[in-house]
């Protein structure tokens, strides 16, 4: 469980990043005695300092190839496809 709580290695997309939308990868535990990345979107509104915006959290069960590929990016997201 202390891997768990240890705070992963974080690497950014910045080709496929764009203004408020972050594409970010970053270490997952190992599967099978090999290692992971998680992927990930983060975006935020703007927001003045102190000033509250909304939230929301979705997590995918994963088994997918890695990533959003063509489909996000065509539609004005990050992708890692």
């Amino acid at each position: 469980m202390d891997s768990l709580s240890a705070v992963p290695l974080v690497y950014a997309d910045t080709e496929s990043s764009v203004e408020g939308l972050k594409v970010i990868f970053y270490e997952g535990v190992p599967w099978k005695g090999k290692p992971t990345r998680v992927f990930e979107y983060y975006g935020m509104p703007s927001s003045q300092p102190g000033e509250k915006v909304p939230a929301m959290v979705l997590v995918h069960g994963g088994g997918g190839g890695g990533g959003g590929g063509d489909s996000c990016r065509a539609k004005g997201g990050g992708g890692a496809g």
